[in-house]
């Protein structure tokens, strides 16, 4: 179990209290569900707080909104693209990708958005005509877009938002255990082993004069990134031993909330939001003094989740903000549910991946976000529709 952390955090009692905590995380999200729904539902609702409120759209408006995004997401890609001095400085200089699109955060932000917005909706477009060829080549184009940049997270969030708009858009997805699932899901691992060792500077000319060794170290970056990712409790136990002996930050890194709006070229030593790099530097033996800017710290992270709550304010923090993430979560889902747009069903697949948002500074920002880029691109809907379909009748 004990891959990537240090000796001195080998604990099995931390393990243990590890596993109560992440089974008092689902308790308790579950737990807000139940409440939100028994007691808040009728009175209050994220429903009654997004405008618009309904925006009804026919099969062919659905296309051309898609086309439009799409297309948007592809100015932005290219965009950034000049500004980075092209694909192939991109991928030679992967590993330093954050620092190379320093203050362009929320243009990346909105390019992903639109990209995945785009392509969901014209995928969806096209499996309700049966043209399967062109769901094909637009999910292809599409992985491309976001891998160009090194992420593989958004290329995962846009195949769950495909099977969730197709479930509740299409057609109901009543069998989860099939060969074509399973076809998915194995590609979906093969793309990680392959994404994960392809985000080091100059990958691609290593692996391509040195193909032996893409095997071996596919296998390896599984082991080392993505279960170290999704398989959270050696990182959790490593926090528990970790506030054994020292004090809690009492809401230090929260401070990041108030300058994440900045752009970090205005403010070049703005603390992190992306907590996650204090864990990775806490598992080199690090003692951490949050808030820090990204310079003190490494250029990865690792997923913080439910447990950065407990990392500012103990156990009862890890209550809280456990009850609110379910309560949270049940509001969002009211609002889809309510809805049955082809719209409102495309943005909640990209909010929703993963279940109930953990509340952590990156899963905060990440939500006002997304719920910003949603306004704003109902907002060119609204105005651009109309236009459209006209144009293209």
């Amino acid at each position: 179990m004990y891959s990537r952390i240090p000796s001195n955090f080998h604990d099995f009692g931390a393990v243990l209290i590890a596993s109560i905590y992440l089974l008092l995380n689902y308790a308790l999200n579950i737990l807000g569900v139940v409440f939100y729904k028994r007691y808040l539902s009728s009175k209050f609702s994220i429903y009654s707080l997004i405008y618009p409120k309904n925006i009804t759209l026919e099969s062919t408006s659905i296309k051309q909104v898609g086309v439009f995004f799409l297309i948007g997401g592809f100015v932005i890609y290219f965009y950034l693209l000049s500004k980075l001095g092209g694909l192939g400085a991109v991928w030679t200089n992967i590993d330093s990708r954050t620092e190379m699109l320093a203050g362009s955060g929320y243009i990346l932000k909105l390019y992903m958005f639109w990209v995945q917005f785009g392509s969901i909706l014209l995928i969806r477009h096209y499996l309700v005509e049966r043209k399967y060829f062109f769901v094909g080549i637009i999910l292809l184009l599409s992985i491309f877009l976001l891998v160009s940049f090194g992420s593989r997270g958004n290329v995962i969030l846009l195949c769950f938002g495909i099977l969730l708009v197709c479930h509740y858009s299409v057609k109901r997805i009543k069998t989860i255990f099939s060969l074509r699932n399973l076809f998915i899901f194995v590609s979906l691992i093969l793309f990680l082993l392959f994404a994960l060792i392809l985000r080091k500077n100059d990958a691609v000319e290593y692996y391509t004069n040195n193909p032996a060794e893409l095997a071996s170290d596919s296998i390896n970056s599984f082991e080392e990134g993505f279960v170290m990712r999704v398989g959270r409790l050696e990182r959790d136990a490593m926090v528990v031993k970790y506030f054994s002996d020292k004090d809690v930050w009492m809401g230090a890194t929260y401070l990041a909330l108030f300058t994440a709006p900045i752009p970090r070229t205005i403010y070049a030593d703005k603390p992190t939001i992306d907590q996650g790099k204090y864990l990775v530097k806490m598992s080199y033996g690090h003692i951490i003094e949050p808030p820090e800017s990204n310079s003190t710290l490494p250029n990865y992270s690792w997923p913080t989740g439910y447990i950065e709550p407990y990392m500012n304010f103990h156990l009862p923090g890890l209550i809280i903000f456990s009850l609110l993430s379910g309560i949270l979560f049940s509001s969002i889902f009211e609002y889809f549910q309510n809805t049955g747009n082809p719209l409102y069903i495309t943005f909640y697949s990209i909010i929703a991946f993963g279940g109930s948002p953990d509340l952590s500074v990156m899963s905060i920002v990440n939500l006002l976000t997304y719920f910003l880029l949603f306004y704003f691109t109902i907002i060119l809907v609204r105005i651009f529709v109309p236009f459209i379909s006209n144009k293209f009748k």
